[in-house]
Protein backbone atom coordinates (compact mmCIF):
# COMPACT_ATOMS: atom_id res chain seq x y z
CA UNK A 1 0.00 0.00 0.00
CA UNK A 2 2.70 2.34 0.31
CA UNK A 3 3.59 2.09 -3.51
CA UNK A 4 -0.29 3.56 -3.58
CA UNK A 5 0.48 6.35 -1.21
CA UNK A 6 3.20 7.23 -3.95
CA UNK A 7 1.30 7.16 -6.87
CA UNK A 8 -1.86 9.15 -4.97
CA UNK A 9 1.10 11.99 -4.79
CA UNK A 10 2.33 11.06 -8.19
CA UNK A 11 -1.03 11.28 -9.50
CA UNK A 12 -2.28 14.75 -7.88
CA UNK A 13 1.55 16.58 -8.49
CA UNK A 14 0.78 15.51 -12.07
CA UNK A 15 -2.45 17.30 -12.58
CA UNK A 16 -1.06 20.60 -11.40
CA UNK A 17 -4.38 21.42 -9.78
CA UNK A 18 -3.52 20.74 -6.45
CA UNK A 19 -1.39 22.64 -3.15
CA UNK A 20 1.25 21.06 -1.57
CA UNK A 21 -0.94 21.24 1.48
CA UNK A 22 -3.59 19.42 -0.37
CA UNK A 23 -1.40 16.36 -1.24
CA UNK A 24 -0.63 16.34 2.23
CA UNK A 25 -4.39 16.18 3.38
CA UNK A 26 -4.55 13.29 0.76
CA UNK A 27 -1.97 11.40 2.15
CA UNK A 28 -3.57 11.77 5.82
CA UNK A 29 -6.75 10.03 4.61
CA UNK A 30 -5.30 7.33 2.87
CA UNK A 31 -2.81 7.16 6.16
CA UNK A 32 -6.06 6.83 7.90
CA UNK A 33 -6.98 4.06 5.91
CA UNK A 34 -4.53 2.04 5.75
CA UNK A 35 -3.38 2.23 10.00
CA UNK A 36 -6.59 2.01 11.13
CA UNK A 37 -8.86 0.29 8.51
CA UNK A 38 -11.64 -1.06 10.89
CA UNK A 39 -12.67 2.59 12.88
CA UNK A 40 -11.36 4.92 9.08
CA UNK A 41 -14.76 6.09 7.01
CA UNK A 42 -12.64 6.95 4.13
CA UNK A 43 -13.54 4.45 1.33
CA UNK A 44 -11.16 3.86 -1.76
CA UNK A 45 -11.54 2.66 -4.78
CA UNK A 46 -7.77 2.62 -7.58
CA UNK A 47 -7.80 2.57 -11.16
CA UNK A 48 -5.17 0.62 -12.14
CA UNK A 49 -3.08 0.17 -15.36
CA UNK A 50 -1.24 -3.34 -15.18
CA UNK A 51 0.64 -2.48 -11.98
CA UNK A 52 0.20 1.04 -11.57
CA UNK A 53 -2.40 3.15 -10.17
CA UNK A 54 -3.68 5.51 -12.44
CA UNK A 55 -6.27 6.89 -10.84
CA UNK A 56 -8.36 7.02 -7.44
CA UNK A 57 -11.31 8.25 -5.83
CA UNK A 58 -11.47 8.79 -1.85
CA UNK A 59 -15.14 9.07 -0.51
CA UNK A 60 -17.42 9.21 3.01
CA UNK A 61 -20.65 9.02 4.43
CA UNK A 62 -20.81 12.34 6.26
CA UNK A 63 -21.28 12.49 9.98
CA UNK A 64 -24.30 12.95 11.31
CA UNK A 65 -26.72 12.70 8.13
CA UNK A 66 -28.40 9.38 7.49
CA UNK A 67 -27.35 8.61 3.56
CA UNK A 68 -25.28 11.51 2.58
CA UNK A 69 -21.94 10.86 1.29
CA UNK A 70 -19.41 12.89 0.24
CA UNK A 71 -15.90 12.63 -2.04
CA UNK A 72 -12.96 14.18 -0.84
CA UNK A 73 -10.93 13.17 -3.53
CA UNK A 74 -11.27 12.21 -7.15
CA UNK A 75 -8.12 12.27 -9.80
CA UNK A 76 -6.93 10.40 -12.77
CA UNK A 77 -3.09 11.14 -13.94
CA UNK A 78 -3.01 13.19 -16.82
CA UNK A 79 -1.60 10.58 -19.07
CA UNK A 80 -4.62 8.23 -18.67
CA UNK A 81 -7.48 11.17 -18.42
CA UNK A 82 -9.98 11.23 -21.39
CA UNK A 83 -10.56 7.58 -21.21
CA UNK A 84 -13.71 6.92 -19.33
CA UNK A 85 -11.87 6.28 -15.91
CA UNK A 86 -12.96 9.06 -13.88
CA UNK A 87 -16.10 8.60 -15.12
CA UNK A 88 -16.15 4.53 -13.94
CA UNK A 89 -14.68 5.04 -10.75
CA UNK A 90 -17.32 7.93 -9.74
CA UNK A 91 -19.72 5.05 -10.85
CA UNK A 92 -18.42 2.55 -8.72
CA UNK A 93 -18.27 4.77 -5.95
CA UNK A 94 -21.93 5.80 -6.48
CA UNK A 95 -23.16 2.09 -6.71
CA UNK A 96 -21.32 1.00 -3.45
CA UNK A 97 -22.84 4.05 -1.76
CA UNK A 98 -26.47 2.73 -3.11
CA UNK A 99 -25.68 -0.84 -1.54
CA UNK A 100 -24.52 1.02 1.96
CA UNK A 101 -28.41 2.70 1.49
CA UNK A 102 -26.70 6.09 0.60
CA UNK A 103 -29.15 8.70 -1.54
CA UNK A 104 -26.92 11.53 -1.77
CA UNK A 105 -23.66 12.41 -3.37
CA UNK A 106 -21.84 16.09 -3.16
CA UNK A 107 -18.59 17.13 -4.33
CA UNK A 108 -17.09 19.85 -3.12
CA UNK A 109 -14.67 22.04 -5.86
CA UNK A 110 -13.23 25.29 -6.77
CA UNK A 111 -14.38 27.75 -8.55
CA UNK A 112 -11.01 28.53 -10.66
CA UNK A 113 -11.01 28.74 -14.25
CA UNK A 114 -8.65 26.21 -14.05
CA UNK A 115 -11.41 23.61 -12.85
CA UNK A 116 -14.13 24.27 -15.70
CA UNK A 117 -13.22 21.06 -17.62
CA UNK A 118 -13.42 19.13 -13.51
CA UNK A 119 -17.04 21.10 -13.76
CA UNK A 120 -18.04 19.70 -16.77
CA UNK A 121 -16.58 16.46 -15.89
CA UNK A 122 -19.21 16.62 -12.98
CA UNK A 123 -22.04 17.43 -14.86
CA UNK A 124 -21.78 15.11 -17.69
CA UNK A 125 -21.78 12.27 -14.80
CA UNK A 126 -25.22 13.79 -13.89
CA UNK A 127 -24.27 16.21 -10.76
CA UNK A 128 -25.72 19.72 -10.31
CA UNK A 129 -24.15 22.57 -9.30
CA UNK A 130 -25.75 23.02 -5.55
CA UNK A 131 -24.58 25.48 -3.63
CA UNK A 132 -21.50 28.00 -4.38
CA UNK A 133 -19.55 29.75 -1.86
CA UNK A 134 -17.88 33.18 -2.94
CA UNK A 135 -14.41 33.61 -1.86
CA UNK A 136 -14.29 30.40 -0.11
CA UNK A 137 -10.77 29.27 -0.46
CA UNK A 138 -9.46 32.72 -1.28
CA UNK A 139 -10.36 35.68 -2.78
CA UNK A 140 -11.77 35.14 -6.63
CA UNK A 141 -11.67 30.98 -5.55
CA UNK A 142 -15.29 30.01 -4.70
CA UNK A 143 -16.32 26.75 -3.44
CA UNK A 144 -18.74 24.80 -5.68
CA UNK A 145 -20.88 21.73 -4.52
CA UNK A 146 -22.41 19.61 -7.29
CA UNK A 147 -25.21 17.24 -5.96
CA UNK A 148 -26.67 13.79 -7.59
CA UNK A 149 -29.57 12.39 -6.06
CA UNK A 150 -28.71 8.50 -6.27
CA UNK A 151 -32.04 6.86 -5.48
Amino acid sequence: MHADCEAIVSILDATGFFYPEEVDIALELINEKLNYPDSSSYEFIFAEYQTTVIGYICYSKIPLTNASWDVYWIAVHPDFQGNGIGYSLLSKAEEKIIKQDGKHFYIETSGRKQYEPTHTFYLKAGYTVSAAFKDFYADGDDKLVFYKKLI
